[in-house]
């Protein structure tokens, strides 16, 4: 056998034990490339597992700070047998019918909404009422006029129909309420004097 092929064996064989040993401090360490991609995917699962368990968190955040809008609306008629007004003074009208209360913010016996969180708010008022009455109703926010209905009397009709509607900008515990002017009325039965309110988004 020549030199040669001698020192090339050689070679080859300390090239074999370079890639399936590796020297350690504390003694060699033998190099399996299956172990390797074992330990490789063994670690990448574990890190899909800790990027699922962070979305989760994440959409569990989203979902509670920012979609979590309370529900809240309501609609109430007033029930008060015909008629209903022409007093001295002014005074707050009560819809003493609930249709609808999602979430109690609405008092019948007061006539009036509370808000139960900060948030923009959509409400509607409407009036029915005879030809020879005057209808004026306001919509107050904290007993600040925001929206009103208006119909003057007259002898040309003999019933008249009215109403409103307004977007609010509210903080937590400010109240609404439909106030009845004096001298004034209302049809005060049936399902045609209304007054309703809901939450459309949480601020």
């Amino acid at each position: 056998m020549q030199c040669n092929d001698v020192t090339n064996r050689i070679k080859k064989k300390h090239l074999f034990r370079s890639l399936t040993e590796v020297q350690c401090s504390q003694g060699p360490c033998p190099f399996d490339p299956c172990n390797v991609l074992k330990e490789i995917n063994a670690l990448k699962e574990a890190l899909e597992a800790r990027v699922k368990i962070h979305l989760i968190k994440m959409h569990f955040i989203f979902f509670f700070f920012f979609l979590d809008v309370p529900k809240v609306a309501f609609s109430a008629r007033t029930s008060k047998g015909g008629p209903y007004g022409n007093i001295q003074d002014d005074r707050t009208l009560t819809y003493n019918a609930v249709i609808t209360n999602v979430g109690y913010a609405y008092n019948p016996a007061t006539g009036i909404f509370t808000a139960l969180v900060k948030g923009l708010y959509y409400f509607t008022f409407f009036a029915h009422g005879g030809g020879m009455d005057r209808i004026q109703l306001q919509l107050k926010k904290d007993g600040t006029v925001v929206a009103e209905i208006h119909d003057h009397p007259s002898n040309a009709d003999t019933a008249d129909n009215a109403g409103n509607a307004v977007f609010l900008e509210l903080e937590q515990g400010n109240e609404v309420s439909v106030t009845l002017l004096a001298k004034t009325a209302v049809w005060g039965e049936g399902f045609v004097t209304t007054f309703s309110g809901v939450l459309l988004s949480k601020s």
